[in-house]
């Protein structure tokens, strides 16, 4: 009795059966949407300026996820991908370390001290957790 056609229209059964298979896909593609914007990192470092060869300064970088800041005391690693231009230098003493530095966030900002070793543009990343983001920083001289 469901198997029959009617003259113009579908039958109940395969209008149910439809119904039934769209509900899942309708779903996913609601929930795809949100997934993928929620957690996405981002950071954008502070131009250096005014600086000489050798001086050790504060290397501030935003970071965020989501769109909003980090929660301070949130552990970044920072990174440089040389070190021709600047190099950490955590204590501003002038002894530098690789090219690597974990720092804190405090107050959305992670603050890395760096040994300026020469002027222009470089490059490096922020990663917290499984993201990574990159940056780029101006250093320019006094």
């Amino acid at each position: 009795m469901d198997n029959l056609t009617p003259e113009h229209g579908v039958t109940r059964r395969s209008f149910t059966r439809a119904a039934a298979w769209s509900v899942p896909v309708i779903a996913v593609a609601v929930a795809a949407p949100a997934a993928s914007a929620s957690g996405a990192l981002s950071a954008s470092a502070y131009d250096i300026s005014d600086v000489e060869a050798g001086d050790s300064f504060p290397l501030s970088i935003d970071v965020a996820e989501g769109g909003k800041p980090l929660a301070d005391g949130t552990v970044v690693t920072v990174s440089l991908t040389d070190n021709a231009v600047l190099e950490f230098d955590p204590d501003a003493d002038g002894f530098v370390t690789s090219t690597i530095a974990s720092v804190p966030i405090t107050g959305g900002v992670a603050n890395a001290i760096v040994l300026v070793r020469a002027f222009g543009t470089t490059t490096g990343a922020v990663a917290y957790g499984s993201s990574q983001v990159s940056y780029v920083v101006g250093v320019t001289q006094a």
